[in-house]
């Protein structure tokens, strides 16, 4: 444990062949090793860039399992971090014991513990019970009061993935904290906070904003293409360019995108929605756009072309709910057009379908032009678990809110309005259509 803890703490490296017979002696020996024991080696080799060989995997879950009671907050936050880190799903016995663990022991867990045990199992795009979560979350409101910007950063993050909104407790605490430590945030933190509030669709108080974009333009530390896509995505969300124009982050960020490259077309689309809401912006208030300083400018030869063209060429896919939307439509109104998989020229959007309904007579008086009237099929992803309400999700409400101020008539048909009425004959599936469409 020593000879792998060790070196990873202290950023050395371990040859591969040591680490092979240590792993050989983890297996010989593992009915020796204590929760500490099996934490720091795991945590160890995953430190180091390396993997957990499948014989020295399988017996530390067994053994984990067994003695899962014995595990401190520390042990069950390394272990989980370091499947995460691996990119290795543990077994759900190895998942279930650790949440038991750490439902029971929950009073000794620090910020840093529930955000990596939060982080790991997001990460892994596993699932944690309700219990788990909600367990974990109001620790986390609890001990606020000593959380560090990485532990609240990955915590939101975590949030994010798994698309649920904490309670508005814990958001305040964590909120609070935010603001009496922003001069602690580095780039990465900030972006991901940003970015993790908007997908959670997180109102950011004006002076918390204030502060964070402050800090975003001082702090010292470069940024990477990510963090530049993720800031810029979130002050379009945030709708942040409207409240101050500030030359300053523009031309730092403008200077960052030139020197990181970014090509990646995740992040290119990101920044395609930013400089989408900043140009109907300045549209709708030709006083924003006289007010814009010239790194803004910068930006957009550098970013702009290259951001819109990643957007249009964005994959889709049909699903086997808009095919069959697409198929009663058809069957119900003879002579509707509709467009699947269209695209808006000005922003880049694709459209599920847009319809042209002028031949049809029960629904042409509804007036809306054609190419203007959009359909939206709206699965699970496309919304939070807001308590025990569904709420559309960031990306959602950004994309309705563009396609709006550009002009386009929105019908959204959420998944579970569909599946209560999938079986039915047509009269009902047009009936439910004709409601949504009028």
């Amino acid at each position: 444990v020593v000879l792998v803890g060790g070196p990873a703490t202290l950023g050395v490296k371990v040859d591969s062949a040591v680490l092979d017979r240590l792993q050989e002696q983890v297996v010989r020996i593992i009915s020796d090793f204590g929760p500490q024991d099996i934490a720091v080696f795991t945590h160890g080799v995953a430190a180091l860039g390396s993997m957990l060989h499948p014989a020295t995997l399988q017996a530390i879950e067994r053994h984990a399992i067994s003695i899962s009671v014995k595990f401190l907050p520390q042990h069950v936050a390394n272990f989980l971090w370091a499947f995460a880190t691996m990119k290795v799903c543990p077994t759900p016995g190895v998942l279930d014991a650790m949440q038991c663990r750490t439902r029971d022991a929950i009073e000794g867990f620090e910020p840093q513990h529930v955000a990596n045990v939060l982080w790991a199992v997001a990460s892994l795009r596993l699932t944690l019970e309700d219990d788990t979560i909600q367990a974990l979350l109001q620790h986390a409101r609890a001990t606020s009061i000593i959380a560090k910007p990485p532990d609240m950063t990955m915590l939101l993050w975590a949030l994010s993935e798994f698309e649920i909104q904490p309670p508005p407790a814990v958001l305040t605490a964590i909120l609070d904290r935010c603001e009496v430590t922003v001069e602690d945030f580095l780039p990465a933190q900030i972006s991901n906070l940003l970015r993790s509030l908007a997908v959670l669709c997180v109102p950011v108080p004006e002076s918390l904003m204030d502060k964070l974009l402050d800090r975003a333009t001082s702090c010292p530390s470069t940024y990477c293409a990510q963090e530049v896509s993720n800031l810029l995505w979130a002050l379009a969300c945030l709708s942040a360019h409207k409240q101050a124009v500030r030359a300053g982050l523009y031309e730092r960020l403008a200077r960052e995108a030139e020197v990181v490259q970014i090509n990646e077309s995740m992040h290119l689309s990101q920044i395609n929605q930013f400089f989408v809401d900043l140009s109907l912006s300045c549209s709708e208030d030709p006083a924003l756009e006289k007010s814009l300083p010239s790194s803004i400018n910068s930006l957009r030869e550098t970013l702009e072309k290259p951001a819109a063209a990643a957007f249009a060429q964005a994959s889709t896919t049909t699903s086997r709910l808009q095919n069959d939307i697409v198929n009663a439509l058809k069957a119900g109104w003879q002579g509707i057009i509709a467009e699947e998989e269209a695209h808006d020229p000005v922003s880049g959007y694709g459209l599920d379908m847009l319809l042209d309904a002028s031949a049809v007579p029960e629904l042409a008086p509804l007036g809306c032009a054609p190419g203007k009237w959009a359909l939206e099929v709206d699965g699970p992803s496309h919304f939070l678990k807001v308590g025990d309400r569904r709420q559309p999700t960031r990306s959602t409400l950004l994309k309705r809110t563009h396609l709006q101020r550009l002009g386009y008539t929105l019908v959204s048909v959420p998944y579970w309005d569909w599946d209560k009425i999938r079986r039915e004959g047509l009269d009902v599936k047009l009936q439910y259509l004709d409601d949504k469409l009028r």
